[in-house]
């Protein structure tokens, strides 16, 4: 009925979103995201809500490029807020696509909103994997310090991985031996 109602009125926002949950609930992902992207593609999706759930979508469907560039075109246009969040949100589509420099200013972006200690360790690890010990020690301190970590044993094996990498030898020890005191990164 719905598809038959949008061949009718192509215009209306709330048949797409309808059809699109219908095929959500009858299990079908692909088609659910299809219509989505199709509402999108027509600009009938244009409150913040709609485009950060398609972003979410396009993550769980293992499309993380198309998050990421969904969400920076809207942040760019301030279809949707800058916050955290949504900042943050757009790290994680860019760490999954493979692009790290982007995710990097994500992340940086986001810390200008909160000091949080889970950014600067995502920002830590991002900096690592692009080799930049100097500045990936200095953000795994920024995470030990501003707290609120879950494993803070990992900003611990970094800042000892960093140290290493610099030949701060005693340093990374001490680093290492701090990362030995919690479980998840005793080993």
């Amino acid at each position: 009925l719905l598809e038959q109602l949008l061949s009718r009125s192509p215009g209306d926002r709330d048949y797409w979103l309808q059809l699109s949950g219908i095929y959500r609930e009858l299990g079908n992902n692909h088609q659910s995201l299809a219509v989505m992207e199709l509402a999108y593609l027509r600009g009938l999706l244009t409150q913040e809500t709609e485009l950060v759930n398609l972003a979410r979508f396009y993550l769980f469907m293992e499309l993380p490029y198309k998050a990421g560039e969904l969400l920076e075109q809207a942040l760019r246009d301030n279809s949707i807020s800058p916050s955290v969040e949504n900042w943050r949100l757009l790290s994680d589509a860019w760490v999954y696509a493979r692009e790290p420099e982007r995710a990097l200013a994500a992340t940086e972006r986001a810390l200008e909103y909160t000091r949080n200690g889970k950014l600067h360790l995502v920002r830590a690890q991002l900096l690592a994997n692009s080799e930049r010990w100097t500045d990936s020690l200095r953000e795994a301190e920024a995470a030990i310090n501003a707290g609120g970590l879950d494993s803070p044993g990992t900003a611990h094996l970094l800042k000892g991985i960093a140290h290493y990498k610099l030949q701060q030898l005693h340093r990374a020890q001490d680093s290492f031996r701090h990362a030995r005191k919690f479980e998840d990164t005793r080993k």
